[in-house]
């Protein structure tokens, strides 16, 4: 695991894919039989405002301001059998085949300014694919309805059916009311019908083209769908005139431009790579759902653009962000979530104002160093902690508590002599989402290993790469579950909690099953910077290489492997750093190690496995 730059990995969309035929090879999963859930749908916009849209799985586009379907020639319905969304560059994948040609869509969401305006603007793109070796002819169209309904149902913001609806035709543009709904590009549509309509999901405006494509040619037919306006006294008709101009590739480099700089990430690559998309599908959700520019400026668990369930939840997708190496993208957000706690957690039960700041002494906590604001955010924690409370499910009670009295002492505040105990969460059905995160943290903070891998292989059959973190199917991914998810994933590789530091506590040698190496990461911790790597060393032996950057020595240093070491013999490779080590069944502990040089401790073992040898 390394850190690599946001510039090209996130870019600044959710670009929606819908696609079949190709997406197998897509799946990041190791299990190529395993039956995915898919969400109905999925909320998609940019990092540059709140503005989103929304695409069925069946491929409905919703704007909020109208809802788009794309038509065979005869006028019925195009349906996609699958939906894939990808945080990247624009790639085509097939959707479906009519006939010998196949056919993919692909859609991004951008808030689009000009005329004093802020609208959405979804470019929507179908491609055509000859894969015949004849000449074809081929009939494709698109229906615009002006949709109705409201909550996460809809797009934040959008418009409700009033009771009728005029769709009106205007040059290269359809309007709906007199205000632009979708415009197109390249040449001249067949046939375009607009009506009024007095119901919502009647299609108030048809256009079809006619596509020639020759043996293997590639053709697109790409509109231009818009969001409902955001303000009324705008030039609606300086906006309409700026659209006309856009293309999806220039949209595509416009949101490059609104991404700026997002700091860095943590690319993780084990052999499993639903454990990969655990933590990089979570970071993904977390941050796409959010607005950012060069620091994080809003975050929600909600469908982009809808408020967060509550004011903690905002602090824990953070907390998470910074969990694996994104602190340079929140340091702001953070210290706006310190400022105003007060006001933001009024209402909040005791439980979720405990979250709330412990939230925010876990993004302290791997800072580097002090942090101006400890002493404010200590005051909180004396204030707001003050009775046995529950941590949340994928959290160990010990192990908050160590956190928020690491807070007081970096922010100068005594401790209270009777700073409660907490409790563990208490859930109703063991197999709920709550009930796989308890049973994972029970098992992780007992030591039991090779049960708290298991529980969280669980964790991981409800991930889907298709809409990542359905916590049921058919519902929207939820963020607060994809930010869970990272924190477990974490405390299975890292436990830096309690003045230890801990690695791979709750790791399993499956990891290691394919023979792809399983690298760590530059992982911030308590005691610093963090590199990590398990690796084959021979046909049987496991390799590990521990490196350390800016660190300061912890109270005691272990490793842990399972299942357990055969003889617990250990090769090191001390680079002059470390001298002894002592082994205690699948434990390694570190008794001697030198100062941390500038660049840091490095050393490699070599370890071998008991399924090794079985």
């Amino acid at each position: 695991m390394y850190a690599i730059r946001l510039k090209s990995l996130l870019f600044p969309a959710l670009v929606i894919l819908l696609g079949a035929a190709s997406l197998t090879a897509q799946l990041p999963s190791s299990d190529p039989d395993r039956e995915w859930t898919q969400p109905e749908a999925y909320h998609v916009g940019s990092y540059d405002s709140r503005l989103a849209g929304k695409i069925a799985a069946d491929g409905t586009i919703d704007t909020g301001f109208v809802q788009a379907r794309f038509l065979r020639g005869d006028g019925t319905p195009l349906d996609f059998f699958s939906a894939h969304v990808l945080v990247a560059r624009l790639k085509a994948l097939a959707a479906a085949y009519e006939g010998e040609v196949g056919v993919g869509l692909s859609t991004l969401a951008v808030a689009h300014r000009a005329g004093g305006d802020d609208r959405l603007l979804m470019p929507a793109a179908l491609r055509l694919e000859n894969l015949s070796a004849e000449t074809v002819e081929l009939r494709m169209g698109v229906a615009l309805s002006a949709g109705a309904g409201a909550g996460l149902d809809r797009p934040r913001g959008a418009v409700d059916f009033p009771g009728q609806a005029t769709f009106t035709r205007e040059g290269r543009g359809i309007l709906r009311d007199g205000l632009l709904a979708l415009s197109w590009v390249g040449g001249e549509p067949e046939s375009v019908e607009v009506q009024e309509v007095s119901d919502p999901e009647t299609a108030g405006a048809r256009i079809f083209w006619t596509v020639t494509l020759e043996p293997g040619a590639v053709r697109s037919i790409e509109v231009r769908l818009a969001g409902p306006p955001t303000h009324p006294d705008a030039d609606h008709a300086a906006w309409r005139k700026s659209v006309e101009r856009q293309t999806m590739g220039l949209l595509e480099e416009e949101l490059s431009w609104q991404s700026n700089y997002f700091g860095e990430a943590v690319s993780f690559y084990p052999a499993d790579n639903v454990l990969r998309w655990m933590v990089l599908g979570g970071q993904m959700l977390i941050r796409a759902q959010g607005v950012a520019h060069q620091q994080v400026e809003w975050l929600t668990d909600r469908p982009f653009g809808h408020e967060p369930t509550d004011a903690a939840v905002p602090a824990e997708l953070l907390a998470a962000l910074f969990e694996w190496g994104q602190s340079l993208l929140g340091v702001d957000y953070l210290e706006l979530l310190v400022n105003e706690a007060e006001l933001r957690a009024e209402g909040l039960s005791p439980e979720r104002r405990l979250a709330y700041v412990h939230s925010l002494a876990r993004c302290m906590r791997l800072r580097g160093e002090a942090h101006p604001q400890a002493e404010q955010l200590a005051k909180l924690i004396v204030e707001w902690v003050r009775e046995p409370l529950a941590v949340s499910p994928w959290l160990d009670p010990v192990a908050v508590r160590s956190d928020l009295l690491e807070i007081l002492q970096d922010g100068g505040v005594v401790a209270p002599s009777d700073f409660p105990e907490l409790k563990w969460a208490e859930v109703e059905d063991a197999d709920s989402l709550p009930g796989k995160f308890l049973a994972h943290r029970r098992a992780l903070s007992a030591g039991e290993q090779a049960q708290a891998w298991d529980r969280l292989q669980d964790l991981m059959l409800t991930l889907s790469p298709q809409g990542y973190g359905a916590m049921v199917p058919g519902q929207v991914p939820s963020s607060s579950f994809a930010a869970a998810a990272m924190t477990a994933a974490r405390e299975c590789l890292i436990d830096d909690h309690n003045g230890s530091l801990t690695l791979f506590p709750g790791v399993d040698y499956g990891l290691m099953e394919h023979r792809v190496p399983a690298e760590g990461c530059l992982m911030p911790t308590r005691f610093g910077i963090t590199k990590a790597q398990m690796h084959y060393a021979g046909r049987k032996n496991m390799g590990v290489t521990i490196g350390f950057q800016e660190m300061r020595a912890p109270e005691e240093f272990l490793i842990k492997f399972i299942p357990s070491v055969v003889g617990g013999d250990v090769g090191i490779t001390e680079g002059g750093r470390v001298r002894k080590v002592k082994s205690t069944d699948n434990v390694f502990k570190v008794l001697q190690y030198g100062p941390f040089a500038p660049l840091g401790l490095r050393f490699s073992m070599n370890v071998t496995p008991q399924r090794a040898v079985d």
